[in-house]
């Protein structure tokens, strides 16, 4: 995420200077270096193709009727170049909430980090894209406090710190994302970005 708003701040301004045929011939040839690098090296980027690092999620909700579970597959599949990881999907007992994931396999490389993520309670899910920079400190403070965590990760630091600290808990995050909590016990879906 950082890479690429860096690279696309730098295209903006370049564009000013330069103008717009000598930054894409530019930018074609730093990709193809990178390309080129990264050929034959034992890393995680050997598994990604360009437009394929980020996760990808997914969300639903219809007050009025059910949802097909089959149709938001159908939808959650046209992302799936967004996570070749890992596929994950939660449809509420009403069918009226549906959450998906495509994912990216990056922090947490077990499938305890898997989502759609659900709390031990299985009263609380979340799906997240992104990347919290002081998740380690956030989860430091949660283990003081009693809670245990299955993961690595950052996903269920903010699935606990939620739980912990309510609403306010996004206050205390450094990181670019976006997610959605679905907190069945008080019928409640809060969606967060930076």
């Amino acid at each position: 995420c950082i890479f690429s708003a860096i690279i696309f701040i730098n295209i903006c301004m370049l564009t000013d200077v330069l103008g717009t045929s000598k930054v894409m011939w530019l930018v074609a040839v730093i990709f193809s270096l990178i390309g080129i690098a990264l050929q034959g090296k034992e890393n995680q980027f050997n598994k990604w193709k360009w437009g394929e690092i980020i996760c990808g999620i997914y969300g639903t909700i219809n007050r009025k009727g059910h949802l097909s579970f089959e149709k938001f597959e159908e939808a959650l599949s046209l992302i799936r170049h967004r996570g070749p990881d890992n596929k994950g999907s939660f449809i509420s007992d009403d069918r009226k909430i549906f959450f998906g994931h495509r994912r990216l396999t990056i922090q947490d490389l077990s499938d305890r980090a898997n989502q759609p993520m659900f709390d031990s309670t299985k009263e609380h899910a979340i799906i997240f894209n992104g990347e919290i920079y002081n998740f380690q400190s956030i989860k430091k403070q949660l283990q003081k406090a009693g809670k245990f965590f299955r993961s690595t990760g950052d996903t269920e630091v903010l699935l606990e710190a939620y739980k912990y600290w309510g609403l306010n808990f996004v206050k205390k995050l450094k990181g670019m994302f976006v997610f959605s909590i679905y907190d069945r016990k008080n019928s409640k879906i809060y969606i967060f970005r930076d």
